[in-house]
């Protein structure tokens, strides 16, 4: 008579069980997760272009295929490489929250007074403005998160603040 196994994966051994000792093999998909968590985390820290990465995970592939067969010993160094990279291409391809509808129709290029708080500034860096038929130029660029609370509105009326979450005329 046989008794059927009352879970789908491997039986692990008794001393495994009761949590004295366990290999990596025994858990990958949770070394899979923290390396795709710290591959988001690398990503916060240094924006890497999407298309950068993305040609560079076709070359990490092919080094895990090959040490999955040439080098046994360090195949988990290349797959941890994998699921970094990974975890930064989920990262970096993420969609940005969408403007609001308020600030969106008063960006329209004139210069306006904004009351708000500074949630999060990023270091200057160049950038390089690549325009068709002019040489390309090199021009500083910082990001800036700013909660806004009040904006300017500016017509030909009036000129007064109105704050970020209402109605503008």
């Amino acid at each position: 008579m046989r008794v059927q196994q009352s879970t789908s994966g491997p039986l692990l051994s008794r001393s495994a069980s009761l949590g004295l000792s366990l290999s990596p093999t025994v858990i990958p998909l949770f070394h899979a997760a923290w390396l795709f968590a710290l591959g988001i985390a690398l990503s916060h820290t240094t924006w890497l272009r999407p298309s950068i990465v993305l040609v560079a995970l076709a070359p990490v592939a092919l080094l895990c295929i090959l040490a999955a067969f040439c080098a046994q010993p360090i195949r988990w160094l290349s797959l941890a490489a994998l699921w970094c990279l990974l975890g930064v291409w989920c990262a970096e391809m993420e969609p940005l929250p969408g403007p609001s509808r308020d600030i969106l129709t008063l960006s329209d290029g004139l210069l306006r007074t904004v009351d708000g708080t500074v949630l999060d500034a990023a270091p200057l860096r160049t950038e390089q403005v690549d325009n068709l038929g002019e040489a390309g130029n090199e021009s500083p660029s910082q990001r800036i998160d700013l909660q806004v609370a009040n904006i300017e509105v500016v017509n030909d009326i009036e000129d007064r603040q109105v704050p970020a979450g209402g109605a503008c005329d």
